[in-house]
Formats: C-alpha cells, structure tokens, sequence
C-alpha cells in the first residue's frame, strides 16, 4: 500500500493527524492539506504581545491579537507561504498571506532557517470574541499550490 493510501486510511479513521475536521467530519484530504514533500519546511508559532513568549492558551479578553510566526527554510518561497487557520469546529476561518519580518538565527526543527514571516489576526473585537469561538484552533502552514502543509500543525487554545 502507498504512502498516500496509507494516509488516507489514517485520515479516514481518524487518527491523530493534528488536523481538525470540520462539522461534517471532513478530514485532511478533503481540506486540502494533505501531507507532501514540500519546496522548504516551515515552522509556526503563536505569540501575543500581551501575553509574554510562545504559548498554547491565549485569553481571549487579556489578547489584542494573535501573531503566527513562520521560519521557513528556503527564502524564495516565503513569498508562497500560507498559515490555514482553522477554528475549534474545525471550519476554515481565515487563510493568513504573512509578511517578511526579519532575518532568521534557526529554528528548532528546521536544518537552516533563513527566512521568518509574520502574519496577525485580531482577537478583541472580532468575530472570536463576539462569536465566542473558544476552544483548541490550528494554524497550518503550507506553500500556495503545493498540496499538503509545509510543516507541523501549530495548535493552541483560545480561552474566554
């Protein structure tokens, strides 16, 4: 059996993927963000400025906003980046188009980092705070027109 097939299998039974399915139990495949062999590999993290250093719980009544940094390991498809940012029910809720930030050191993970973006998404005012859209959320990178993600699923929870 082929990889691909064997991931399939995986996704339909639903295995621990680190990829939220949506309320008509739509998994990976169907969302398209299936694993591949990507250009560059990626990794993301999700910081608030009104919560110090990298963190998996966020208030949502303490954060302005959510900032997802990305290292990405070849600088020429940074600009190909995406984060896929899905809520606690598994719906896709924005697809972020990060910026570059600044030149990177390394990540850990990544062989050679050399490239860092940044994207944000508002917290206090939106429809997060007024839908009281809590629970674990997941930020996906991948690169346009590849089709799986770029690395790791980055989940993190929103609290009220």
């Amino acid at each position: 059996m082929s990889p691909l097939a064997l991931l399939a299998l995986a996704v339909m039974l639903d295995a621990p993927d680190g990829v939220p399915r949506d309320v008509a139990g739509r998994g990976a495949g169907e969302l398209g963000i299936l694993p591949a062999s990507p250009a560059a590999s990626c990794q993301t993290t999700v910081t608030s400025p009104q919560q110090a250093g990298a963190r998996r719980r966020f208030s949502a009544t303490r954060v302005l906003g959510l900032l997802f940094r990305t290292w990405v390991s070849d600088p020429a498809q940074s600009p190909r980046l995406r984060i896929h940012l899905y809520s606690p029910d598994g719906q896709l809720y924005q697809v972020l188009a990060p910026r570059e930030a600044r030149p990177a050191r390394g990540a850990a993970g990544l062989r050679r980092a050399t490239r860092v973006v940044e994207a944000s998404v508002p917290v206090a005012g939106s429809q997060i705070l007024w839908g009281s859209l809590y629970g674990q959320w997941t930020a996906v990178p991948a690169l346009e027109g590849e089709a799986g993600p770029c690395g790791a699923a980055a989940a993190f929870v929103i609290a009220p």
